[in-house]
């Protein structure tokens, strides 16, 4: 059904609302907020943060989806069919409180103050894939890696690139 259509009105007692409000439409949660967010331009990526964490993306036409995204029917209007692109991740800004923990320091603003003493990772990348990984390389048996390390790695290295990979991976 038509994202504006009016589907019906509140009844007296059904919920908290007056009897007699319009419902217009019925969206799922993580469409609803790339609706509701006001994201109407194609290309225009939104980051939806929950359980898991999702970024979804516009596209007007169905398209055929490789690297492990999903896609489904954003919205119907009355003029047109959305569809969206959508990669879920499974671990993203949990990977900062994650290695917060690992390296004993007090809480993600510390692991923040600490990554920035620091240019860059250095080559160490931090994978989080705790409950394995989702787009664009769906495996729900992954398991987390830190790379690239060397005798040179050390506590800044490892925050460093773990704010840069939830960053990456969780935009806006």
């Amino acid at each position: 059904m038509p994202i504006d259509s009016r589907l019906g009105v509140t009844a007296l007692g059904a919920t908290d609302l007056p009897e007699g409000v319009p419902v217009l439409t019925i969206m799922g949660n993580s469409l609803a907020a790339l609706h509701g967010h006001g994201t109407r331009a194609t290309g225009t990526v939104k980051a939806i943060y929950g359980t898991r964490s999702s970024l979804m993306t516009l596209t007007p036409d169905r398209a055929a989806l490789t690297y492990g995204l999903s896609g489904n029917i954003a919205w119907t209007n009355r003029n047109a069919t959305w569809h969206a692109f959508n990669g879920n991740i499974t671990t993203g800004v949990q990977a900062a409180a994650f290695m917060a923990g690992m390296l004993g320091v007090q809480g993600t603003a510390a692991l923040s103050n600490l990554a920035q003493t620091v240019p860059d990772a250095a080559g160490v990348a931090f994978v989080p894939a705790r409950r394995g990984l989702g787009a664009s390389w769906r495996d729900d048996l992954a398991t987390g890696r830190i790379t690239g390390m060397t005798h040179g790695t050390n506590p800044a290295l490892l925050t460093c690139t773990t704010l840069t990979r939830s960053a990456t991976r969780s935009p806006m």
